[in-house]
């Protein structure tokens, strides 16, 4: 019984840890919901706490991150791209790179906006599958494919 409670435990910690970040770490509801609530009810003004402060934090540090670095929101706070990442692995979505006709002239490199190198790591877990880098390749050696099944 102790164990039971134990994992039930853990497991509450760990969604309350998760609903914590993403309520407070993704800035989408100061800037659609919290700041015009405020600027049309200055009422509102008065209960401000410090949540809000931190919440008004984290929105102007992902706006000057945004204006600073492409793709900022996705590359270093999106819960969802995370969670997409993490299924490129077994995703039948894959990207296939061959390197007998890859002349290693990284621009496929260059041009990916998430910096993944498609040579070293084609189905990375930053990929979004943008298609910049196939198009990019002067050798055609990089694809996007369909893969139903293991080869072989």
């Amino acid at each position: 019984m102790a164990t039971r409670i134990h994992i039930l435990e853990i497991s509450y910690q760990v969604r309350f840890t998760k609903e914590a970040v993403n309520s407070s770490a993704i800035p989408a509801g100061t800037l659609e919901g919290g700041i015009p609530l405020l600027s049309t009810h200055p009422e509102l003004r008065a209960t401000l706490g410090a949540l809000f402060s931190v919440k008004a934090c984290i929105l102007i540090i992902t706006l000057i991150g945004c204006l600073s670095v492409c793709r900022f929101f996705c590359k270093v706070m999106c819960p969802l791209g995370a969670i997409y990442g993490l299924l490129n692995k077994v995703s039948i979505y894959h990207m296939e790179c061959n390197k007998k006709t890859c002349a290693s002239c990284g621009k496929c490199h260059n041009i990916c906006p998430m910096d993944v190198d498609p040579v070293k790591n084609p189905n990375s877990a930053e990929c979004i599958r943008c298609g910049k880098c196939v198009a990019s390749c002067p050798k055609e050696s990089l694809a996007l494919k369909f893969v139903y099944g293991k080869k072989g």
